[in-house]
């Protein structure tokens, strides 16, 4: 195919500037998961701080120290963000759990701790994001502190920007072909 020079500048600057668009929306991508993953892995660590010292020993089962705070509406309904509480001992069988879990349980990873980093998972079909914490009493190990809170809205803002930036690649690809 023999282009004229104009033309082949005109193609060159086009394909310069549909690939620095193309690593724009990457970078944005990159930037909004980061943020959205630090913000509810903030959350869950506040939440983790907030309960890990209400929890007591009771006839050798790990419960809250606070029964009243199960009352409060965010552990008993089903609302825009709502967190999700277990506690399991070292073999990860359930000892107290927060109400809204219903008959659910939270999924256990042995040997798995989580204080600064969530990671995703299923809850009766809906994307949770949970934090798996050491417990200790009396300066020693009794088992973990399971949260999580929903992750829907941020799972749909991701797949959002992910369908942007394939529909844009497509595009780019279809009109230089």
């Amino acid at each position: 195919m023999n282009r004229t020079y104009k033309n082949r500048i005109s193609f060159k600057l086009t394909m310069a500037s549909a690939l620095m668009i193309l690593v724009s929306f990457i970078l944005i991508y990159m930037v909004v998961k980061s943020t959205v993953l630090d913000n509810v892995d903030n959350n869950l660590e506040n939440e983790t701080n907030k309960h890990g010292n209400q929890i007591k020993i009771e006839n050798g089962q790990i419960k809250f120290a606070h029964k009243g705070e199960w009352e409060e509406e965010e552990h008993n309904e089903i609302n825009f963000n709502p967190i999700f509480i277990e506690i399991v001992d070292k073999e990860g069988k359930s000892m107290d759990k927060s109400p809204n879990l219903g008959t659910n349980n939270l999924n256990f990873k042995p040997g798995t701790t989580s204080e600064n980093q969530g990671f995703n998972l299923t809850l009766n079909g809906q994307e949770i994001r949970q934090m798996q914490v050491e417990l200790f009493t009396n300066n020693e190990f009794s088992g973990y502190l399971l949260l999580a809170t929903s992750f829907e809205d941020s799972k749909l803002l991701l797949s959002n920007l992910s369908t942007i930036l394939l529909f844009f690649t497509l595009l780019c690809c279809y009109s230089f072909s």
